[in-house]
């Protein structure tokens, strides 16, 4: 009886080393993709601002006459 509860009880520190490491290796992978998020918004918004300055400046030139 013994052996058994002993083994149960390494079953269950195994089990309770899986579940910490799965809750940390979950929390590690949302860190890693909040980071991702924010680079890829901050690319989006630094191409929005490109462009909107790409437009103005080809309307400027449009307006000026000198398309030629």
């Amino acid at each position: 009886m013994g052996d058994l509860v002993r083994v149960m009880t390494l079953e269950g520190a195994g089990a309770l080393l899986v579940l910490v490491w799965l809750v940390v290796r979950l929390e590690w992978i949302r860190s890693e993709n909040a980071n991702a998020h924010r680079a890829i918004t901050k690319n989006i918004d630094d191409v929005k601002q490109d462009v909107r300055m790409l437009i103005k400046h080809l309307l400027e030139r449009n307006a000026s006459g000198s398309d030629a």
